[in-house]
């Protein structure tokens, strides 16, 4: 007889469809299955998008809350999280934005950026030189609300105070080199309608950049007070007619 789900398997599931909401209702569908091989509950997240990694989850302890998680063809088992359903959440999201890539045959490597530019890896077997050059990198669900921010106008500073203006966040993320962000060259990144950019330098060398839902209307002034000074503008511009003014194309 099929045991009901837990406490645990309903909070692996409610913990994957919030980290879902973001992406939209019908990016993908949800469901709990029960493994009889494994004689546990899964979440099954199946995509609709071509190229998006599908997602599992069980809990595979209950005694420690450890967590067997496949992404594509890739399982891996996480024990020891000090906080493991807020640790799913951050995971899942980046799966969600097409943050995670494999290598190799049959799940041997995986590799998941998460938003803050750590990576969540699990190796099955030895690595070999560049495997992560020809690795398989997922597509995205679909795109959350602050995705379309991407296209809009962009100011970045480095290290040295120089600031410069990009035609949107994409641009940015080509503009800029992966030696650099790994290095922290660039402070500042934020859109013309004041939206902050996190940039993360990716393991197989991409440059990531990911729009946040954090606003600095004051970080967005001085960065555009800067650029104006740079170009010889008048201080008294907005920060759009600045950007408009000093735009790489």
């Amino acid at each position: 007889m099929t045991p009901e789900p837990d406490e645990h398997d309903l909070a692996v599931r409610d913990a994957l469809v919030a980290a879902l909401a973001p992406f939209g209702s019908d990016v993908a569908d949800v469901a709990l299955s029960w493994s009889e091989p494994a004689h546990t509950w899964f979440t099954v997240v199946t995509p609709r998008a071509r190229g998006a990694a599908p997602l599992e989850v069980a809990v595979d302890d209950r005694a420690d809350l450890s967590l067997l998680v496949t992404v594509g063809a890739t399982t891996g088992e996480f024990a020891g999280l000090s906080a493991p359903m807020e640790w799913l959440s951050v995971l899942a999201t980046a799966v969600f934005a097409g943050r995670a890539s494999e290598a190799g045959r049959s799940g041997q490597h995986l590799r998941v950026l998460l938003d803050d530019g750590t990576v969540v890896t699990v190796r099955r077997g030895l690595p070999w030189p560049g495997m992560w050059r020809s690795a398989a990198h997922h597509a995205p669900y679909g795109l959350r609300a602050t995705d379309g921010l991407r296209r809009v106008g962009t100011f970045v500073r480095d290290l040295s105070g120089d600031v410069s203006a990009h035609e949107d966040v994409d641009h940015l993320a080509a503009w800029v080199e992966w030696p650099d962000v790994s290095d922290g060259e660039y402070t500042d990144v934020i859109t013309i309608d004041g939206h902050v950019v996190e940039l993360a330098a990716t393991p197989d060398e991409r440059v990531v950049a990911t729009v946040t839902s954090t606003v600095d209307l004051a970080r967005l002034r001085m960065l555009a007070e800067a650029a104006a000074a740079q170009a010889g503008l008048p201080a008294d511009q907005d920060a759009r007619a600045v950007w408009r003014a000093t735009v790489r194309r």
